[in-house]
C-alpha cells in the first residue's frame, strides 16, 4: 500500500511569457514489490518491505515573439526502508552463499536522482520551425548492487572471484535537433537528429556474470566467467527525414 503527500503550485499568465510550476512529494510504500535479478536476462519479483520516494519537480518556460523555451528539473530520492537479503553473487560484498544484505537508506537501482530537460523552438518563418532539446539523467546503481556497496576492481573474499563491474550506471546528456517545413496547411516536411553527438550511454543493466568472451564465444568453464556490468546501450546517433500529410 502506498501513501503519498504532495503539494504544488503553478502559474500560467494569459500572454504565456513566463509559465512555471513546482511540486514537492513523498510516497511511502509499506509492502513494495521490486524486480530481483538472478541472471543476465532473468529475474523475479519479490516483496522487499517498505520503500520511500521523495523529491520535487520544477518547471519554467516562456514565449517571446517566435521563440519558445521550457526547462524542467526533477529530483527523486528513492530508497529502501527495510532490511532484507537478496542473492547477488557478482557483488563484492556477497557472502559464501552469494547473498547481500540491503539496509534502510540504500538507493533503489536504476532510479536516477536527477532528470532535466531543456526544450527550444523558433519559428524562422511562418512555414519553417526549428528546435532543439537537451536531456540529462544522473547516474544510478545497477540491479545486483541493491546494497550500494559493491567495489569494482576488488576480489570477493568469500569466493575469491574478481569483481570487474562497478555496479554503477553513469549519467548522460543527449542533444537532439528537429526542423519542420509546412508546405501547405495539411502537408509538411520534417527532419530529426537524435543523440546528435553520438554519446555512448546506457539506460538499464545488471551487475552479474558475463559468460561470453570479448569475441562473442561462450565460456564453457564457469570459473572463467567474469563479474561485471552488463548494460543495455542507449540508441546511437539517428537521422530521420520524411513527409507528413494530415487529412
Amino acid at each position: 500500500m502506498a501513501r503519498t503527500i504532495e503539494v504544488g503550485a503553478r502559474g500560467t499568465p494569459a500572454d504565456q511569457q513566463l509559465t512555471w510550476s513546482v511540486d514537492v512529494y513523498r510516497t511511502v510504500n509499506t509492502n513494495d514489490i521490486q524486480f530481483i535479478a538472478s541472471a543476465i536476462n532473468s529475474g523475479y519479483f519479490d516483496n522487499v518491505g517498505a520503500t520511500r520516494r521523495e523529491g520535487f519537480d520544477v518547471s519554467v518556460g516562456g514565449k517571446e515573439g517566435d521563440f519558445v523555451w521550457r526547462t524542467a528539473y526533477s529530483f527523486v530520492k528513492a530508497t529502501y526502508q527495510s532490511t532484507f537479503t537478496v542473492n547477488s553473487e557478482s557483488n563484492s560484498t556477497a557472502d559464501a552463499n552469494g547473498n547481500i544484505i540491503v539496509s534502510p537508506g540504500d538507493r533503489i537501482p536504476l532510479t536516477p536522482r536527477s532528470n532535466a530537460r531543456l526544450i527550444l523552438a523558433y519559428d524562422v518563418t511562418r512555414s519553417l520551425n526549428v528546435g532543439a532539446n537537451v536531456i540529462y539523467a544522473s547516474g544510478s546503481y545497477l540491479h545486483g548492487d541493491e546494497n550500494n556497496a559493491n567495489v569494482g576492481g576488488a576480489t570477493d573474499p568469500a569466493t575469491g572471484a574478481f569483481i570487474q563491474g562497478t555496479g554503477w550506471l553513469p549519467g548522460y546528456t543527449l542533444v537532439n535537433f528537429n526542423a519542420t517545413y509546412h508546405v501547405t496547411e495539411f502537408a509538411e516536411v520534417f527532419a530529426r537528429v537524435v543523440n546528435a553527438f553520438n554519446v555512448n550511454y546506457g539506460t538499464a543493466g545488471f551487475l552479474t556474470d558475463n559468460v561470453y568472451n570479448p569475441n562473442g564465444t561462450f565460456r564453457a568453464n564457469p570459473n572463467d566467467w567474469t563479474n561485471e556490468n552488463v548494460v543495455a546501450p542507449g540508441a546511437p546517433r539517428g537521422i530521420w527525414a520524411g513527409f507528413r500529410v494530415r487529412f
